[in-house]
């Protein structure tokens, strides 16, 4: 047990990645050691949970199957979301949450100043859950989540992988 925690804290301080259980669909791994990501599988969707306790992490999801599940989800029991990222491919998609009112930004390969909106094919459905699984837009969200459907657009050719980075603007 010892050498286990010697040899994360190690890769974590030179800024290797960890590498999370293996499933039949993912491989996934973190930038941080203490990061983990669960998937859960039902018949409507497959959700990845992430569980971070710094607030500020990345990771690789790398599809181990033909094509990418038709809905999937990333959902992050966070307090807020002051950033996130997501690549596929040569598309990257960002965004934030407003800690003030909850508004929700997103938009495509850095061009910040022309967010997306409903309409367009890459945007992410973003919902913010209270703890009971009712929508709000309160921030700070208090034992809540925060769901982040994937267009199917960003993963049409299926690419091999997604990376993901995130940043809760509420840290302990």
């Amino acid at each position: 047990m010892i050498t286990l925690t010697f040899l994360s804290a190690l890769l974590n301080i030179c800024g290797m990645w960890a590498t999370g259980p293996e499933t039949d669909r993912f491989k996934i791994s973190t930038k941080r050691a203490e990061d983990r990501i669960e998937t859960i599988e039902s018949k409507q969707s497959t959700t990845l949970a992430f569980h971070s306790p710094s607030g500020i992490g990345q990771a690789t999801i790398e599809r181990l199957t033909d094509s990418w599940p038709e809905k999937l989800i990333l959902r992050f029991p966070f307090k807020g979301l002051e950033q996130f990222k997501i690549v596929a491919d040569k598309i990257k998609l960002k965004g934030s949450i407003s800690s003030r009112d909850g508004t929700i930004r997103v938009w495509k390969d850095g061009h910040e100043s022309t967010p997306l909106d409903s309409k367009s094919a890459y945007w992410l459905k973003i919902h913010i859950l209270d703890r009971n699984g009712a929508a709000t837009k309160r921030i700070p969200l208090s034992d809540g989540v925060i769901h982040i459907e994937l267009p199917k657009k960003l993963l049409e050719g299926s690419p091999t992988n997604i990376q993901v980075e995130w940043i809760d603007f509420y840290r302990n």
